[in-house]
């Protein structure tokens, strides 16, 4: 399934016919049933599919996205702009402090820092790949429309 959105609400052609707002593609691939390195569980299993951006005529950026077995499934426009929300909003974790990060998530500031460090510094890749595409300001006005 392919989604479009725009960074700016289209504009009217008849004030300036020229312009063209960039064009996000929005792609999703089923790739498998299995368990992701955020659930200690290994007994469950979660659907996984391979998401692809692209702005404009940029290089795509790619990343995961799990959905329950219940909902297995992207099917609707709806489905792919909570795959980017949640995309956004992992990039946006990656903008905290480390301390940050383990208050905001609710980590036991006991626990061993072994999983949530491994969990932030994906949050901190993720948003690398964000900034790749999108400025901080348009990933705010993202998370705000999806």
């Amino acid at each position: 399934m392919t989604i479009s959105l725009f960074l700016e609400e289209q504009p009217d052609p008849t004030i300036d016919p020229q312009h063209k707002p960039e064009q996000i593609q929005i792609s999703s691939v089923w790739a498998q049933t299995k368990n992701p390195l955020w659930d200690s569980d290994k007994s469950r299993t979660y659907c996984h599919h391979k998401i692809s951006l692209q702005v404009g005529t940029s290089k795509k950026v790619y990343f995961d996205y799990w959905q329950s077995l219940s909902h297995p499934n992207i099917e609707t426009e709806s489905d792919l702009k909570t795959a980017l929300n949640c995309f956004l909003s992992d990039a946006m974790a990656g903008t905290l402090t480390y301390d940050d990060f383990r208050c905001e998530f609710g980590y036991d500031p006991d626990e061993s820092p072994k999983k949530n460090l491994t969990i932030y510094r994906l949050c901190q890749k993720t948003l690398d790949s964000a900034l790749s595409l999108f400025s901080y300001d348009q990933i705010q006005s993202l998370l705000e429309i999806t």
